[in-house]
């Protein structure tokens, strides 16, 4: 068992930051003996999970881990209803476009993103991950959440932070929608929208991130229109039966309740 995790240590140390590392880079970093992790890097390269590039060898992550995440990601129900509709809100808005979920308590990690085509654009990557009170997509799902859940997360958030949180969170679940300028991203707006499964618990969230020039003004109200239909439409592939305030606005119905009351018949 020790060597399993040692093993996943292995894996783990690579990142979106420091994707290859040489062996006495990826030594520190493990804290593993060089001779033990060259043989433990050796079975990982014989299973296509490591390979070496490049003299002096430098190691890096191999296909077999795409394979795994593409595994996660096509067995997540919400994953599969998204992407078309990820692809549509990404050709209506030339925009980057994303979808985070929960990846634990208080994080979301980006399971699906499909960068902008503009030659100015911003894009974390999928597999980013992110406290969940932090940036657009986080507030997006953190809002929603039951609000025994919620409290639970805030209560890690230092305190100088939380009187401004609050009210935004309280924000967003009156406008069914979250917006955040430069705040993971210098020079960056991002406007997210919640996703709720068909018992009415937020599970995921669809974000729109470009530059602050290109989405200022009345394109925010325009873009936050398309983040929040998709994310309708994503939930009721989902079998969601309602939606959240903003939704229910439109439709003359506005309501403060929180979300997770209303279940789908």
């Amino acid at each position: 068992m020790k060597s399993v995790g040692r093993a996943i240590d292995i894996l783990l140390a690579f990142t979106r930051s420091q994707p290859s590392m040489g062996i006495a880079e990826l030594q520190k970093t493990v804290g593993i003996a060089r001779p033990t992790l060259y043989r433990m890097l050796r079975t990982l390269e014989s299973r296509d999970l490591i390979r070496f590039v490049g003299e002096p060898r430098r190691y890096e992550l191999g296909f077999r881990v795409m394979q795994l995440a593409n595994t996660w990601l096509a067995q997540a129900e919400v994953t599969r209803a998204a992407g078309p509709l990820l692809e549509e809100l990404r050709q209506s808005t030339q925009e980057t476009v994303a979808l985070s979920v929960p990846c634990s308590r208080n994080s979301r990690v980006f399971a699906i993103e499909l960068p902008s085509r503009h030659a100015i654009a911003f894009s974390l990557g999928v597999g980013h991950i992110q406290a969940m009170h932090v940036g657009a997509s986080g507030k997006a799902i953190l809002a929603f959440l039951p609000p025994t859940e919620r409290e639970c997360i805030l209560g890690s958030v230092d305190t100088r932070l939380r009187k401004g949180l609050d009210s935004e969170l309280a924000k967003i679940r009156e406008e069914g929608f979250s917006l955040t300028r430069g705040e993971m991203i210098p020079g960056a707006l991002a406007i997210a929208a919640p996703v709720f499964d068909r018992e009415g618990t937020v599970i995921a969230s669809v974000s729109i991130v470009g530059p602050e020039g290109r989405m200022q003004g009345s394109d925010t109200q325009r873009v936050a229109q398309f983040a929040t239909d998709a994310a309708n439409k994503i939930s009721s592939a989902l079998g969601y039966a309602d939606g959240p305030p903003l939704y229910r606005s439109r439709r003359g119905s506005k309501s403060s309740k929180e979300p997770g009351r209303n279940r789908a018949v």
